[in-house]
């Protein structure tokens, strides 16, 4: 990536869905729509196993039937539990070269 990022910001959408069980709603923290792919953000004050469920069983799988594109998904956190597998330093890092799984930022504010 080079130059600037033009995207569009989502935050806090309302998606409504149907599957067997019924109508649901689901509410994505943020997802950053750009040319190539989709940056999905789930944001907790502190690192949570939740998050990665919410990012790869309800709101990945939405996003990819609404826009037909990769998403790519990040957990941001303020405060780490443990040791993440997958660092990044920014999510500008993680747009430039994505990979399947859930990233965590480590955000420790400004």
């Amino acid at each position: 990536m080079c130059g600037q990022l033009l995207g569009v910001l989502n935050l806090n959408q309302w998606i409504l869905f149907s599957d067997e069980t019924g109508i649901h709603y689901a509410q994505p923290d943020a997802y950053l729509i750009v040319p190539e792919r989709i940056l999905l953000m789930e944001i907790k004050l502190t690192q949570t196993d939740t998050a990665k469920l919410q990012l790869l069983r309800l709101y990945l799988p939405l996003l990819q039937k609404i826009y037909d594109m990769p998403v790519v998904c990040l957990q941001i956190c303020k405060r780490l539990r443990y040791e993440p597998k997958k660092l990044v330093e920014n999510p500008l890092e993680l747009l430039a070269s994505p990979g399947p799984g859930v990233y965590t930022w480590h955000y420790r504010g400004v």
